[in-house]
């Protein structure tokens, strides 16, 4: 039987009803309850200690236990410190911040501000450049496409500035 277990991009946090859950993202492997089916982690399986390590698509437990995964507690830990801190950000003040930013990036390359956080770059090896500056950026339809965050600064502006001009 195939597991279930993942997270949603959509769901709020349990009890934080009106919270939007793009800001509220927990760390990596912590997530809402809102299951997704998919095939059973190694903790899921029947021999979960021995072929279950090492053997591809090992046989699940029977039930529910077969959409076990290995508990995330390191993950679990960082979401109990860091979703009451971000509960408690001005969301306003937040998308001020990095929707501000990606402005400041058009206006240093010709673009119109968009009050989007996101900026797509589409000029020739645009993410290369990026790249080659140290910038992650994703590619989509041939595009750079950057998004800006809580972490990012100003000086991070300025170098993807100075990478793409």
């Amino acid at each position: 039987m195939p597991g279930t277990s993942g997270c949603s991009r959509r769901a709020a946090p349990p009890g934080w009803p009106g919270v939007r859950r793009g800001w509220t993202g927990p760390p990596a492997g912590a997530c809402w309850p809102e299951p997704v089916p998919h095939s059973a982690g190694w903790y899921g399986t029947r021999d979960r200690w021995g072929g279950g390590l090492y053997t591809p698509d090992p046989p699940a437990r029977p039930g529910p236990a077969g959409g076990e995964e290995a508990p995330v507690w390191f993950a679990h830990a960082g979401a109990a410190v860091t979703l009451p801190w971000l509960a408690s950000l001005d969301a306003d003040g937040l998308r001020a911040h990095c929707v501000g930013l990606a402005d400041t990036l058009r206006e240093r390359l010709g673009m119109p501000p968009a009050g989007s956080a996101i900026v797509s770059v589409r000029a020739e090896g645009a993410a290369d450049r990026l790249a080659a500056a140290g910038i992650t950026a994703a590619v989509r339809d041939g595009a750079a496409r950057l998004a800006f965050h809580l972490s990012t600064t100003p000086d991070d502006v300025e170098a993807a500035a100075a990478a793409l001009r």
